[in-house]
């Protein structure tokens, strides 16, 4: 399997999936945060519901933050939301700045006020989010699967009716079309920034766009900055901004991290905390209840936990960073189960369904279980097989060699 990658290896149901497609369009995945907390009519910070189509969070808070002319870490957000879907979420910014927002023209994106908080957006601040799903060409039936899944994870233990699933990081933490975050996550962990850079640049994946590939496949060989910054789609932001460093100082790759935001470094570390639990889940799911996203204060590991970090050559310490003190990661433990609530079927051709997941928990992950396909394929009407000519599996052996030899 592709999400063998990321650190997925096991399903919570034995019965056969639906199948189908995902994202066929942007209406078939819709987001909205929800909110425990009561909006007042006057604070410090203005309130605003993003609604956008077809963008990354961290891509159209940049871009407001550039209108506004203001330092990026003014806005506030609890989440990032998936790009090929619509979503509502909340952002903050402060309450001097709300004249200006409500003048803003932001590409397939609008913001429309709701209030006033106290204290600016955080990711504590979320309780969740309602997605509303569309899965096309199904080949089963959604109320059957509904029906067994219950039987199998709910009603025989006595518990909510409401289906359970393994609670992995999605592949959205780790890059959509290029599972690479938690490789370059490694790399910083470790202290080898240089390579990191390299492979954030080099490394390509077939489920990326052929020019994309070609970019990354002419880096990876020749490493000549010139020419690949001539050759990188301009959609590719992040590593052309990179480039344009490199090409300017040299070959000071350790340097030119810090020409990305802070809060994108920090993502590759999350992803490969990301990993590692997934990895641990995979081994502890019906023995522990909890797992670990690894850090230096965690102090209570199971052995396949210390499994699973030896074979990583990973030790807490290392997520200590002194070498880059402000990415260093303390560790916390998640759930290896989660429940899915409020969930009920708007319709069975398509398949049309609405749930609610707590806050960090990904669609992604309870949708594999009901159409059984690989967590990276659900967009896709191709299976693993109809990938393998397309040197997919040679990628995803490439990928987990990396990840074992840094």
């Amino acid at each position: 399997m592709i999400e063998e990658i990321i650190g997925i290896s096991k399903y919570y149901y034995r019965h056969r999936g639906i199948g189908g497609i995902i994202k066929t369009n942007l209406k078939d995945f819709i987001v909205v945060e929800r909110y425990s907390d009561e909006l007042e009519k006057e604070g410090n910070f203005a309130v605003y519901f993003l609604k956008k189509k077809g963008r990354n969070t961290i891509e159209v808070i940049e871009e407001i933050a550039e209108k506004l002319g203001i330092d990026v870490r003014e806005i506030g957000f609890a989440g990032i939301k998936d790009k090929s879907s619509i979503s509502f979420q909340r952002i903050s910014f402060p309450a001097k700045y709300k004249e200006k927002v409500d003048n803003l023209s932001i590409k397939k994106a609008k913001l429309f006020f709701l209030g006033f908080r106290r204290e600016k957006i955080r990711k504590g601040c979320l309780l969740g989010n309602l997605f509303v799903v569309t899965i096309r060409h199904s080949k089963g039936d959604i109320e059957e699967w509904l029906e067994k899944a219950e039987k199998y994870g709910g009603l025989e233990r006595g518990r909510s009716p409401l289906p359970l699933f393994i609670n992995y990081f999605g592949p959205q933490r780790f890059g959509n079309l290029r599972p690479i975050m938690h490789i370059v996550g490694k790399c910083l962990v470790k202290n080898k920034v240089e390579e990191g850079i390299k492979f954030f640049l080099g490394l390509s994946f077939p489920l990326e766009p052929e020019k994309t590939r070609e970019a990354r496949d002419y880096f990876f060989r020749y490493e000549d900055t010139s020419h690949s910054l001539k050759i990188f789609p301009k959609e590719l932001h992040y590593e052309r901004k990179i480039l344009e460093y490199l090409s300017k100082k040299g070959k000071k790759y350790k340097d030119s991290l810090k020409v990305l935001p802070k809060n994108l470094q920090r993502l590759f570390v999350d992803a490969y905390q990301s990993y590692l639990f997934n990895r641990f889940a995979s081994k502890l799911m019906g023995r522990r209840k909890y797992a670990c996203l690894p850090g230096y204060k965690i102090k209570d590991l199971s052995e396949e936990e210390k499994e699973v970090l030896e074979e990583e050559g990973i030790s807490l310490s290392d997520f200590r960073m002194p070498h880059l003190p402000y990415l260093k990661a303390k560790g916390t433990y998640r759930k290896i189960l989660e429940r899915v609530e409020d969930l009920s079927v708007l319709s069975k051709d398509p398949v049309r369904i609405r749930f609610f997941l707590k806050k960090g928990c990904y669609a992604t992950s309870f949708l594999r279980e009901v159409m059984k396909k690989d967590a990276f394929l659900l967009e896709f009407k191709a299976s693993k097989a109809d990938y393998s000519t397309a040197g997919l599996e040679r990628k995803v052996r490439e990928f987990r060699k990396i990840l074992t030899e840094l």
